[in-house]
């Protein structure tokens, strides 16, 4: 999509997102629960399907969610972030014509350890199969740890994916969680952003980041720092919007009810043709042991 049609889509968006979004957590949010055999918790899984009426094969979104919803209920990562946009929507008759695939990654966890990222893959992979999914429209969508590993897997699986959106995130690992040797892509101390921007940028993977300008969580300038990155590897469709007067929670809600992000998501469709394996990448930054969570 060239630039100028998406910079009209965000201005036509704007005027539909208002400067906050109510919560909605208490709002209902048809679901469907599955597992996948042989993952143990971490392959249970959630799952929005839409109804019959809309048509078949479903684009579909993988969400990854925060640092804050790490666990075993397989319900807590519907209740922050993509879940409850998709509520309010549903309560306004909206609708959401997306099949969304809501993992739960483990506590202590992320994104990247081996284990985990398995049974996440695998979760898309049996939704994809059993719920009407379009494996051509697949799209990675996470905020904070989420976006964190939105990067890590797009990067390392830009394959399986038509568009990756990091939210309110970074390219490194979140500090105040556990980060097993496992989980290590490259060795440690070198910074995870030119190679991730590579592979990105190799695949032609669509992205679109978004931050806070007043996110004193993940400041804005990682956004922009990878947006330069991506831009020096002549990345064909790279984006960044920095909401004003932001902050980290803000970010995400303001995203996941932007209109204009979810037309950018359908007008890209995965390759028929799988890209080249790339190099495994580092999500971890310079330095040593993580600090204790806040």
């Amino acid at each position: 999509m060239r630039p100028s049609l998406l910079a009209l889509l965000t201005a036509a968006s704007l005027a539909l997102v208002g400067a906050g979004c109510a919560t909605s957590a208490s709002l209902p949010l048809p679901l469907t629960a599955r597992a996948v055999a042989g993952a143990g918790a971490a392959g249970r899984y959630q799952a929005y399907v839409p109804p019959p009426s809309v048509a078949r094969p479903l684009p579909v979104v993988l969400f990854l969610h925060g640092g804050g919803e790490m666990g075993s209920d397989n319900l807590a990562q519907t209740r922050v972030g993509l879940g409850p946009e998709i509520a309010r929507r549903l309560a306004r008759g909206e609708g959401f014509p997306f099949l969304v695939v809501f993992p739960q990654c483990p506590s202590p966890g992320i994104w990247t350890e081996p284990a985990v990222e398995r049974a996440t893959l695998a979760a898309l992979d049996d939704a994809v199969a059993a719920l009407g999914g379009d494996p051509r429209r697949v799209y990675l969508v996470g905020n904070s740890m989420g976006g964190f590993g939105a990067w890590a897997l797009g990067a390392r699986h830009p394959e399986r994916f038509a568009a990756v959106v990091p939210v309110a995130a970074a390219v490194k690992r979140p500090g105040w969680t556990p980060f097993p040797e496992a989980a290590r892509l490259v060795p440690r101390g070198q910074d995870p952003r030119p190679g991730v921007a590579d592979a990105i940028a190799r695949a032609r993977l669509p992205v679109w980041i978004f931050s806070g300008e007043d996110d004193a969580i993940e400041p804005p300038g990682e956004g922009r720092r990878m947006l330069a990155l991506l831009t020096e590897r002549r990345a064909t469709d790279a984006h960044f919007t920095a909401w004003p007067a932001t902050g980290h929670a803000g970010t995400w809600e303001r995203t996941y009810a932007l209109p204009a992000l979810w037309q950018w998501l359908l007008a890209h469709r995965r390759a028929p043709a799988p890209v080249a394996p790339v190099v495994p990448l580092a999500i971890d930054p310079p330095g040593g042991a993580a600090p204790a969570r806040p």
